[in-house]
Order: C-alpha cells, then structure tokens, then sequence
C-alpha cells in the first residue's frame, strides 16, 4: 500500500486565513479552520511536495504562501494583518511528509501532515 500524497490545497480567506483544506491522492482530506470566500486552488504536480510556507500572524495566521521543491510559489492568501517580516517565513523540513501547524482567526489550531 502506497502512502498518499498531497495533490492540492484549498484556502479561504476573509481579513486573515480562515480556512485551509489539504487534499490527498487517496481522497482524503485534512481541514482546519472555517468560514471564509474561496480563493485559488493550489495544484501540486506528481513529484512536487511543499517543502516551504511563508506567512504572516499576528493574534491568528493572516497569510500564508506555500513553496514547492520545484520552486514554484502558491499565491499569497490571506489579508493585510500581522506583523510582516520580508523575506522571513516559516520554514518546513524539506521532504514529501512532514506536519504544519496553523492557529486561525476563530480561534481554532490545526496540524496537518503533507
């Protein structure tokens, strides 16, 4: 039995990062936060893992942007809030399993492995 690989993300956002849903190749899904309008769905391509994510916060994630091992960058989602630092993010280990851990403006927090 293979292990399932991440195949898309789902984010909504409001003024921050509502909600984020990561999808599996075997169909399933991990979901934290809610509410919020849907924005771009973010494709990986067989092979591509995240391998980094970026963001800002302050009281909740106000924006997050996830970086491929290919290079390629998700949009920017999320709202103008938090303190931005240029050119620092939140670095994930690279590799095609590792854990995320995001607390949204409901007040909700969520890990994720990818």
């Amino acid at each position: 039995m293979s292990t399932p690989v991440l195949m898309k993300v789902e984010v909504r956002t409001g003024l921050s990062v509502d909600r984020l849903e990561f999808w599996f190749s075997d169909g399933s899904l991990e979901i934290g936060g809610s509410g919020g309008s849907p924005q771009p769905t973010f494709w990986l391509s067989p092979g591509e893992y995240i391998e980094g994510v970026c963001g800002s916060t302050g009281d909740a994630l106000d924006q997050v942007q996830f970086k491929t091992n290919t290079g390629r960058r998700s949009p920017l989602y999320g709202g103008n809030g938090g303190p931005v630092v240029p050119g620092v993010g939140y670095i994930v280990p690279t590799g095609p399993s590792t854990s995320l851990a995001f607390d949204f403006s409901s007040g909700n927090s969520a890990r994720f492995s990818t």
